[in-house]
């Protein structure tokens, strides 16, 4: 006994207050309490100082255990005093348990509330971390095509002497090269290329003189160019892995425009198709080539972003090695 009244004695003070009762409920239970305390007095008073009639005179009884000699006295006695007492706590029960449904509804719709502002929560978190990953993804894209730009303007600087073309009678010809631009940015470089090839096809178009079997070109450096050609495949594959604003920018560069015109030599001059043939390397054939070489060309003037990019200061640059190339 002495260990559970020191366990009571030890209780936290707020163990009352952590059942959660609201303050009408405890109001409640205090009102029901001292109305069975005040009940419980009147009914012993009533036990203590109790009257009854004795032969036509009244006898007061001050105990009232021996006023009530049967058992049908002493049962009417204990129905009176328990059975508002009873119908109190009744109504104090139902009370309270309404209150409590009512406190477990709100409390549901705030778990609602809250369990519906976590599922927002979480779908925002997602959809950032998608985003995230999206513009991961994009940033490795983006990065990988740079790569690729890098390493294809390296190659055309490097290779510049492949772009030597002409017929046997030397009558028609496609030639420049790319020295002035050795100090450009990789981009200038590459739009320089594909101007430059651009027009000498253009030229070549207008003379009916590509894929003609009548006119055969010739070029030296077969296996330089077919390396070249790979990778600008490479800088094709990185473009088109590109999307949105970036995928855009990317197409001033013309990389796909670069791979077409450079297909269309390779059906166009003898011995290139037997050089890609050794290295591996695919290309379209003419047949898939023909719409567009024999469509007829533009007239219209040029648009700003194919006209003749400006030429930088000329720089004196070292002769590059005039290689075979040879696999």
């Amino acid at each position: 006994m002495a260990a559970v009244a020191n366990t009571e004695g030890d209780a936290d003070p707020g163990a009352v207050a952590s059942t959660g009762l609201s303050p009408v409920s405890k109001l409640v239970l205090v009102g029901a309490g001292l109305s069975t305390l005040v009940w419980l007095g009147a009914a012993g008073y009533f036990l203590f100082h109790h009257s009854t009639s004795n032969g036509g005179s009244m006898v007061e009884c001050f105990y009232g255990l021996d006023c009530l000699t049967t058992a049908n006295e002493w049962g009417d006695f204990l129905a009176g005093s328990f059975s508002p007492l009873a119908f109190i706590w009744l109504v104090v029960a139902v009370f309270l348990q309404s209150m409590e449904l009512k406190e477990q509804r709100i409390e549901l719709a705030e778990n609602r509330s809250v369990a519906k502002a976590q599922a927002e929560y979480i779908g925002t978190q997602t959809s950032l971390l998608m985003a995230q990953e999206q513009r991961y993804v994009a940033d490795d894209t983006e990065a990988e095509f740079e790569a690729a730009i890098e390493l294809l303007a390296a190659t055309l600087i490097n290779y510049d002497h492949i772009w030597s073309f002409a017929t046997k009678d030397k009558k028609h010809k496609l030639q420049f090269r790319l020295s002035r631009y050795t100090d450009s940015t990789n981009r200038r470089i590459v739009i320089a290329t594909g101007q430059e090839l651009r027009k000498g096809i253009r030229v070549l178009r207008e003379q009916n003189n590509l894929m003609n079997p009548q006119v055969r070109f010739q070029m030296k450096f077969r296996y330089d160019f077919a390396r070249t050609f790979r990778v600008v495949v490479e800088a094709v594959k990185a473009y088109n892995k590109l999307k949105g604003r970036s995928r855009s920018l990317a197409s001033a560069l013309e990389v796909k425009t670069i791979m077409r015109n450079m297909e269309i030599l390779v059906n166009s001059t003898d011995g290139l198709p037997a050089a890609f043939t050794d290295l591996g390397i695919k290309y379209r054939s003419a047949k898939k080539l023909a719409p567009w070489v024999l469509s007829r060309p533009q007239t219209s003037a040029p648009s700003p972003s194919q006209g003749s990019v400006p030429s930088p200061p000329q720089t004196s640059v070292p002769s590059l090695p005039q290689n075979q190339g040879a696999p």
